[in-house]
């Protein structure tokens, strides 16, 4: 797998006919970005997520964001094409877990993960495959470990993901940006209002892409356009809490551009909000 800037653009999963187990909040808003839009089962009964593709596509990459899984929560993934079984069955916790020698014993819960830490809003789910499968379809088997007396997903991406050859320059940028104000009051104290809005936000450079790569993000950045939900994981491998804090559902900040810096070589600046 690389270990390279990761970035699903074309998310699959809304062009999917959906079927769920139970659907107090209907399936179809995974579909959807709106953060007030999600689905959520009757009751925490393991629960099933079927999704037939219109054309069918390649896939190394499924995510569940904005989820109240929990650590403890179990995820199986089962990929299909032509009515067969694709691939070997995914089962992987709904968390990124809090690794062993990390893990403090009576002071982190059971199955403590590192979305538990995260701000509300950005828990995520993530697996990404060792090569890319064909498939039609897919279904997602999934077991609560969470507080709640039924599961809950915002949106879920599944598709083909693209990474540079090279990856980003040093100096990426993170803002965890909080719609709060300052006012100071006439008698001197500090209050802070509204507050209740945060995201995050990414600023990269690449300034080693090769002529594959600058196809790769015109025809996957520019053809889904500004409005797109996209998946960005600067960081797909390694230390958990990084992975995590550098990973979103987001869209492009600005329109996208590159400048042929030298004889086969581009340079092109990314910037990612949070939706």
């Amino acid at each position: 797998m690389s270990k390279t800037l990761r970035l699903l653009a074309t998310n699959l999963h809304d062009t999917a006919t959906l079927t769920a187990t139970s659907e107090v909040l209907p399936i179809s808003n995974t579909q959807r970005s709106e953060r007030s839009r999600v689905w959520r089962s009757a009751d925490l009964q393991t629960q099933q997520i079927t999704a037939t593709l219109p054309d069918g596509g390649f896939v190394d990459c499924i995510a569940l964001a904005r989820h109240n899984l929990a650590g403890a929560g179990i995820l199986k993934i089962e990929f299909f094409n032509a009515g067969s079984q694709v691939g070997e069955t995914i089962t992987a916790p709904t968390a990124l877990l809090v690794p062993a020698g990390v893990w403090r014993a009576g002071i982190d819960g059971w199955a403590a993960s590192y979305n538990d830490e995260m701000p509300a809003g950005s828990p995520l789910g993530i697996h990404w495959l060792d090569q890319p499968i064909a498939i039609d379809s897919y279904k997602i088997t999934l077991d609560s470990g969470g507080p709640d007396s039924y599961m809950e997903i915002g949106r879920i991406f599944i598709g083909l993901s693209i990474s540079p050859s090279v990856n980003f320059n040093w100096g990426v940028g993170v803002e965890w940006q909080e719609s709060g104000e300052h006012i100071p009051t006439e008698a001197g104290s500090l209050r802070t209002v509204g507050g209740g809005d945060l995201r995050r936000s990414f600023a990269l450079q690449l300034d080693w892409l090769t002529d594959a790569d600058r196809v790769q993000l015109v025809t996957q950045l520019v053809r889904v356009g500004l409005g797109a939900d996209l998946l960005v994981a600067l960081y797909p491998e390694g230390n958990e809490l990084l992975q995590l804090e550098h990973t979103m559902v987001c869209r492009r900040e600005a329109s996208f551009g590159h400048t042929h810096s030298h004889y086969q070589n581009w340079k092109a600046p990314l910037a990612f909000l949070e939706v």
